[in-house]
């Protein structure tokens, strides 16, 4: 006997579909088992306990979440989101009576951002920033370089002729000195421009001993600290404001600003973007809108 292929029907195939109706289980259990409450002990520091304690533990935890979690649902549903958050939880928790410190929204977010970057991170996202820079210099570079012409040569006007007898006259006083013309007063001018624009040796030269006051510390994870410390109060300064991407530029700038206040240097812009890139690959935050040689425009704190 052949089987017809997308035939259903009395003994050919599956008779239908089957609709099933999910029944729900106490999850307390197989959340909270045995082992699970003889941890739970030990961390508070009790050495044995019975094998009742189990199940009075697992009816007191479904009793105690039976009120809290309906009243975290309650706020999510008046701000009408479809997700359970932490300042739901923490809500729901202090209307119980419990409070919880350290455990906001915003320092979790702090703790997000000023997490501590390994060397290694740093120095490849350091590569990267210092490779796209020079990207930007070299095409900034060939933007602003005007297109070469063709050099225009002057010519001296011809001179009048002399007469003889004044000829004669210069024979007897010496040797005449010709005027070359604009060409020539072209051409020295040229050599003083580049005597001016060309420096001297003692200006190029630097003390070896004396480094500039306002270079920048290098990238250690000391270092990102400190960015990072000035990274979270600039989040904390746009808490406020309804559109979530700002600029790069204007996150650079306040952290110039919060460095230099707390009397330390400030970080050149490869340093920051390293930072960043750092802090994007661990979820901290996102980047987006890379510009033509791919450093970032838009940030986003998540």
């Amino acid at each position: 006997m052949t089987r017809r292929v997308g035939v259903v029907g009395p003994g050919i195939g599956r008779g239908g579909l089957k609709r099933h109706r999910k029944m729900l289980k106490d999850s307390i259990h197989s959340a909270l088992s045995k082992p699970a409450v003889k941890r739970l002990a030990r961390r508070a520091g009790v050495k044995r306990i019975s094998g009742g304690v189990v199940e009075e533990v697992q009816s007191v935890l479904r009793s105690w979440l039976s009120i809290v979690v309906p009243r975290a649902t309650t706020y999510a549903e008046h701000a009408r989101r479809m997700t359970v958050t932490l300042n739901d939880m923490l809500l729901s928790l202090k209307a119980s009576g419990i409070t919880l410190w350290g455990f906001s929204e915003r320092a979790y977010k702090r703790r997000k951002v000023t997490q501590r970057l390994p060397q290694e991170d740093l120095q490849a996202a350091h590569a990267q920033a210092v490779r796209r820079a020079a990207m930007a210099a070299v095409r900034e570079q060939h933007q602003q370089q005007p297109a070469q012409r063709p050099a225009v040569q002057l010519e001296a006007p011809a001179a009048a002729p002399i007469p003889p007898a004044q000829q004669a006259d210069e024979m007897e006083a010496g040797p005449a000195v010709l005027d070359a013309g604009p060409a020539a007063m072209l051409a020295e001018e040229d050599e003083n421009q580049q005597q001016v624009e060309q420096p001297g040796k003692e200006e190029l030269e630097a003390p070896s001993g004396s480094p500039s006051p306002e270079s920048p510390a290098p990238l250690t994870p000391e270092r990102a600290l400190e960015i990072q410390a000035s990274l979270a109060a600039f989040q904390e300064s746009i808490e406020g404001e309804e559109e979530p991407e700002v600029l790069v530029s204007r996150a650079f700038h306040f952290v110039q600003t919060s460095l230099r206040q707390r009397g330390s240097s400030g970080c050149s812009q490869e340093d920051f973007e390293a930072v960043l890139v750092s802090l994007e690959r661990r979820q901290a935050l996102m980047l987006t809108n890379n510009d033509d040689a791919g450093r970032p425009v838009m940030l986003v704190f998540t």
